[in-house]
C-alpha cells in the first residue's frame, strides 16, 4: 500500500511542508513586488539616476491636450483638408470611390399619400441645403456633378439595380434643378450663419485684444487685386478664397433677412472660376494640408439676379459686424476701404472665445461644392 493514499500531490501534510521550505528558500533572494513594476516606483538595479521631477496630473493633462488639440484645430478650420478627410463613399452612377464632400447624399423620402394608392417614395438630397444629423435607413451617394445626376435620372448604368432593391421608389425628373437650388441655398444659409455668430461674440474691450483679431472678410487693395487678376501666386495663408463682388447691388444699411430667399427660376449658368496659385513653404508641415490654389469666385456669375441684394446686403452685414465689435476709439488693423474684391479668411480661434477662425470654412466649402457641380475643378 502507498504511503501517498490521496496521491502525492494530495497529501495536505506534504504540501505543508513543501510551501514552508519554498517560503524559506525564497526569503533569500531579493524580493521585487510584482504589482508595482514601473521604474518610478520600483526602479532597477542598473537605472540609479537623477530621480525625475513630478509633474502634476492637472498640468499633464493641459500640456497633452494643447499638443493633441493644436494641429487637429488648425487642419479643421482648412476648408480643403475638411473636404479631403470626409468618410469616403461610392457613387452609384460611376461607382468611384471619394470623400463624400465631393458627393451628393440622396435618401428614400416617404410622402403621404391617399388610401387606394401605391406608397409614394421619393428619391431626395439629404443635408445639402442645411446640415442636419445623420438620418437611420439606407442612403445612396451620387457625384456631385450636373451630368452625372443627369445619368442618374435619365440614363441607364449599375446603379438600376441599386434602385430596385427599394420598392415604389421613384426619382424625380427635376432632380438635378432640385439638388441646385439647394446648393445654392447652403451658401445663402452659411452667409446668415457668419452673421449670427459674430453677433454673437463678446466685444473686444481694449486695444491689445484689438490687435489680435483677424477679419473673415477683408476688402484687398487696389494692388493686391491687379495681382489677383493677374493670376500671380497668394502668399497668405489665412486666404481660402477670393469674392469679386461686381454687378452685386448693395444697400445703405445693410440687413440680414431673416427668411432666405427662393429663386424662381435657375438659369443655365457655366460660371468661370479662376484657380490662383498658392505659395506653400515646405518647412511648414501644416501647409502641406492645404490646396495649392484658390478659387476667385465672381458672385454675381454664380447666382440668379434675384439673390444678388441679399448676397450684397449679407456681405456687407457681416463687415460692418466685425467693425463694430471694436470700441470707437480703436483701431483694427484689418480694416480697409471697400473695393470689388475681398478676401475670405480662416485661421486658428482664439482662446478668450473673441475669434472664431473656422467660420469661413463652411462657406468655402459650400462655394466649392457648387462649382464641382457646374463640372469645374475635378482636375484641381
Amino acid at each position: 500500500m502507498s504511503i501517498f493514499p490521496f496521491g502525492k500531490n494530495l497529501c495536505p501534510a506534504c504540501s505543508h511542508m513543501k510551501r514552508l521550505f519554498s517560503s524559506e528558500s525564497s526569503s533569500t533572494r531579493p524580493s521585487r513586488s510584482v504589482l508595482l513594476t514601473s521604474p518610478i516606483y520600483n526602479p532597477s538595479p542598473q537605472s540609479t539616476t537623477a530621480p525625475q521631477t513630478w509633474i502634476p496630473m492637472k498640468q499633464r493633462r493641459k500640456s497633452m491636450a494643447a499638443l493633441d488639440l493644436k494641429p487637429k484645430e488648425k487642419e479643421g478650420n482648412n476648408p480643403w483638408s475638411q473636404m479631403i478627410r470626409s468618410p469616403k463613399r461610392m457613387c452609384i452612377v460611376t461607382r468611384q470611390t471619394l470623400p463624400s464632400a465631393f458627393l451628393i447624399n440622396l435618401r428614400a423620402t416617404y410622402f403621404p399619400c391617399p388610401q387606394g394608392e401605391n406608397e409614394n417614395i421619393q428619391l431626395l438630397p439629404n443635408a445639402v441645403a442645411t446640415p442636419s444629423s445623420n438620418k437611420k435607413g439606407k442612403g445612396m451617394y451620387v457625384l456631385c456633378q450636373k451630368e452625372t445626376i443627369d445619368r442618374l435620372v435619365t440614363g441607364k448604368g449599375p446603379h438600376l439595380s441599386t434602385l430596385r432593391q427599394i420598392p415604389h421608389l421613384q426619382i424625380p425628373p427635376n432632380l438635378t434643378s432640385i439638388i441646385h437650388g439647394q446648393l445654392l441655398y447652403r451658401i445663402l444659409y452659411e452667409l446668415r450663419h457668419i452673421y449670427r455668430r459674430l453677433e454673437a461674440l463678446p466685444l473686444c474691450g481694449n486695444r491689445k485684444d484689438a490687435g489680435k483679431v483677424k477679419s473673415v472678410l477683408q476688402w484687398l487693395s487696389k494692388e493686391e487685386i491687379e495681382d489677383v487678376r493677374s493670376g500671380r501666386a497668394v502668399t497668405d495663408k489665412d486666404v481660402v478664397a477670393f469674392f469679386d463682388v461686381a454687378g452685386l447691388t448693395t444697400s445703405a444699411s445693410p440687413t440680414i433677412i431673416q427668411d432666405i430667399p427662393v429663386p424662381s427660376s435657375l438659369a443655365n449658368i457655366s460660371p468661370d472660376v479662376p484657380l490662383l496659385p498658392l505659395k506653400i513653404d515646405d518647412d511648414h508641415p501644416g501647409d502641406r494640408n492645404t490646396s495649392n490654389i484658390l478659387p476667385l469666385y465672381k458672385l454675381a456669375s454664380l447666382f440668379p439676379s434675384e439673390l444678388h441684394p441679399f448676397i450684397g446686403c449679407s456681405l456687407q452685414a457681416i463687415i460692418l459686424t466685425e467693425r463694430q465689435r471694436f470700441p470707437p476709439n480703436s483701431h483694427l488693423l484689418d480694416q480697409r476701404t471697400p473695393s470689388e474684391v475681398l478676401a475670405l479668411r480662416t485661421f486658428e480661434t482664439d482662446e478668450h472665445n473673441t475669434v472664431q477662425g473656422n467660420l469661413g470654412t463652411l462657406l468655402a466649402v459650400s462655394l466649392w461644392r457648387l462649382v464641382c457641380f457646374h463640372g469645374q475643378a475635378w482636375k484641381a
